[in-house]
């Protein structure tokens, strides 16, 4: 076995590694934030295309109530575990070696997203949540969802990167 190979097999080890049954591996942390990125930047994405622009200037977005519950539910100081939607775990089977790079490109969209609403009223504008169209988001809301809901599944791959039995070594 070559060298690279070897190194890949190791962090495919690494990546899929759990620290017992029923807890996601840092893999798994990647892929339910491929999914539940996928559908909020879908959502966006299709408002986006009919959102009027020139209305809103910066520092004019007001968050709603609900989202700044919801955003207290999946974002990083609420370290109780829940059971995400099984719209947010479709891609849990593929988690693997990919998982990162499938991550990382989720960001660029994100990124692409956020510069198409530039000069559109982040408060004015909505989405259907992802779950269920009964519930929307601002615009400035469901970009913010998306960032605290990513905060807080890399702050649980860390917590798997540090834990003593981690196949690299914990730290």
């Amino acid at each position: 076995m070559s060298g690279r190979v070897a190194s890949e097999t190791y962090l495919l080890g690494e990546i899929v590694w759990s620290p017992g049954p029923g807890v996601w591996s840092i893999a798994e942390c990647l892929e339910h934030l491929v999914d539940t990125n996928r559908l909020y930047l879908e959502a966006i994405s299709r408002r986006l295309d009919v959102a009027s622009r020139g209305g809103a200037r910066a520092g004019e977005f007001r968050g709603g109530r609900l989202a700044a519950w919801f955003i207290d539910m999946v974002g990083p100081r609420n370290r109780r575990r829940a059971k995400a939607p099984k719209v947010f775990t479709r891609s849990l089977p593929e988690a693997g070696a990919d998982s990162l790079e499938r991550f990382l490109a989720t960001l660029v969209n994100f990124d692409e997203s956020t510069r198409r609403a530039r000069g559109v009223d982040l408060t004015r504008t909505s989405i259907p949540s992802p779950v269920s169209g009964l519930i929307r988001f601002r615009l400035g809301d469901a970009f913010r969802v998306v960032i605290e809901h990513a905060k807080r599944h890399i702050d649980q791959a860390e917590r798997i990167l540090h834990h003593p039995e981690f196949p690299g070594g914990g730290a």
